[in-house]
């Protein structure tokens, strides 16, 4: 039950959304497979060692190698957090020889959550509502539509609220076609 994560977004090239900050966190354990390697190389020159001891230099390596998974999969960021299972599977095959020179076994590991920093988060989300609202036009007819009802039961008449509705309306329609034209 060792955490690892991302202290920094990690910047990759992403297809669908060009240039990315990622982060990611999770777990990992291992165990020591060589105590004469791990004692040679590792703690030989320290008369106690503790788990939080190597913490550091393994959740370095983790984030480095995470990095290069990243940056060689090509996989878009939708379809990396969508498999986070197969990306973790990815990353332990990469550190796997990195924790055996250090005379470890890699017994797990597993991304829990990949993220993006909050402000690219918030244009995701922006495009993630444009898409589902498709045609802007369609969509757009039918707001005003539904303001009719609306417009027709505020003071004034029936007449005006609907002229207003539908001036309103129009005018917001023209707007934001010339904005995305």
């Amino acid at each position: 039950d060792q955490r690892w994560g991302t202290t920094q977004p990690v910047t990759i090239r992403d297809k669908d959304f060009g240039i990315v900050r990622l982060r990611g966190f999770g777990i990992y354990s291992y165990h020591i497979q060589d105590p004469r390697l791990f004692h040679t190389k590792i703690s030989g020159t320290m008369e106690t060692y503790r788990v939080a001891d190597l913490d550091g230099q393994l959740r370095n390596s983790i984030i480095g190698w995470l990095t290069d998974t990243f940056a060689e999969s090509g996989v878009p960021f939708l379809d990396m957090a969508a498999n986070q299972v197969e990306l973790g599977k990815k990353v332990a095959e990469h550190i796997r020889p990195i924790f055996s020179e250090m005379g470890l076994a890699l017994d797990s590991f597993v991304v829990e959550n990949l993220s993006l920093p909050e402000e690219l988060q918030k244009v995701l989300d922006a495009r993630i509502g444009m898409n589902m609202i498709g045609n802007m036009q369609q969509y757009t007819q039918y707001q005003v539509a539904n303001s009719i009802p609306i417009a027709a039961a505020n003071e004034g008449g029936g007449a005006a609220g609907i002229g207003a509705g539908l001036g309103a309306g129009m005018g917001m329609a023209n707007a934001m076609m010339g904005a995305m034209q």
